[in-house]
């Protein structure tokens, strides 16, 4: 993730010095090597020794924070962030630690920094395209960020990467947290919903914990409904409730649980004929109910709106047009670099610990994101917005 945030500020002359700190010495001296560019320089740094941090970030404009796990390490970097008065982004998914990160935001502000939290693709895009939907309406009510759809790039390797894999999987154990009725309140994952996307229809897609639910509505105080959902083929998520339902009961540990899922997602099984047979029930049952039913799927990365237009109901679907290429790195790390450079060009000027939609012009966003994607500069906006009256 860190060396596409790296690649993408290389590009720019936006900073005059880049410093790559890494536990990983020799690794990142290679990668270092590999950029064969002169402002990128390399140090040796452990994140839980708070002298070595305080040395590296002292003098630096800003830091970017793509140490994970962030429910162990995201209030480490960002409370030395502070202390050396250094602005801060970071790509943290947890919905835990958001509630963490954003606590310091009276810190962050005496402090006179920025601090972007979940600066990636979702939380981050998903953010902005949020904001972007509820500009359609008047007064918002309802507004979830939606991704997925099955479709991953080559790219990703997602079955290879366990990491990934352990923080998807952790995401879907135990209870979430989601805004519903005008309140914060933790529920079960993997609870249905369905979504009447204008111009699609009405699409199933599955709850998750992720913190665009915990920033939203602190964005939005009329928001009744937030969640952050899944659209995935049906087999994935029978497979998913297989795979939390025994960690939960404690019948298969949790690092084999991630191997096993590893698995699935590269269709091949190694772990005995009875478990390939069980699984391989679960993808014809679901291929088959989606056939009959004939699913639909949403944008891979989209906000969904609720709410009230010239006094009628009205629901708004907003995604982007194109994609980025690259993988789950790229799409990830690419709105990061952009928004440290939108930080240090004075188009981000407010101080403290918030989400994007709170701090985040969408439309210089989207605008410099652009030459990142799949679509051509000549085609006009980025961004496709949908409207229809709520049924």
């Amino acid at each position: 993730m860190g060396r596409v945030a790296i690649k993408t500020l290389l590009g720019t002359r936006t900073f005059g010095s880049i410093t790559i700190a890494d536990r990983a010495l020799e690794a990142a001296r290679q990668f270092a090597y590999e950029l064969g560019d002169p402002r990128v320089k390399v140090i040796g740094l452990d994140v839980n020794d708070a002298a070595d941090l305080d040395a590296a970030l002292q003098g630096a404009d800003v830091v970017i924070s793509t140490v994970g796990p962030y429910y162990r390490f995201g209030t480490i970097v960002l409370k030395a962030a502070i202390t050396n008065r250094t602005h801060y982004l970071d790509i943290c998914d947890d919905w835990q630690p958001t509630v963490d990160l954003l606590a310091l935001d009276d810190e962050a502000r005496a402090a006179g920094i920025t601090a972007i939290i979940g600066a990636g693709a979702s939380p981050g895009i998903s953010n902005l395209l949020a904001v972007k939907a509820a500009a359609e309406l008047d007064r918002v009510d309802t507004l979830h960020t939606v991704w997925g759809t099955g479709k991953r790039s080559a790219d990703d390797d997602v079955a290879e990467n366990s990491a990934v894999l352990h923080h998807f999987l952790a995401m879907l154990i135990g209870h979430i947290r989601v805004h519903r009725e005008g309140a914060l309140v933790d529920v079960r994952p993997l609870q249905r919903l369905r979504i009447d996307y204008p111009g699609i229809g009405r699409v199933p897609v599955h709850t998750i914990g992720h913190p665009e639910p915990i920033s939203l509505p602190r964005h939005f105080p009329t928001l009744r409904h937030s969640v952050n959902a899944m659209d995935m083929p049906r087999g994935i998520i029978s497979v998913l409730r297989s795979m939390t339902r025994r960690i939960e009961e404690k019948s298969i540990p949790f690092d084999d649980a991630v191997a096993y899922l590893g698995k699935v997602f590269a269709q091949s099984d190694t772990l005995g004929f009875g478990a390939a047979l069980k699984e391989a029930a679960r993808f014809t049952w679901g291929a088959g109910v989606e056939i009959i039913t004939r699913k639909k799927y949403l944008p891979m990365l989209s906000a969904y709106a609720e709410g009230t237009l010239h006094g009628q109901r009205v629901r708004v679907g907003v995604s982007m047009r194109g994609e980025i290429p690259g993988g789950m790195a790229s799409a990830t790390c690419i709105p990061t670099a952009i928004m440290a450079e939108m930080l240090m060009a004075g188009e981000v000027d407010r101080r403290g610990a918030f989400a994007p939609e709170a701090g985040v012009d969408p439309d210089r966003f989207f605008r410099r994101l652009t030459p990142f994607t799949t679509m051509p500069a000549l085609e006009g906006s980025l961004l496709r917005t949908v409207r229809a009256e709520a049924v």
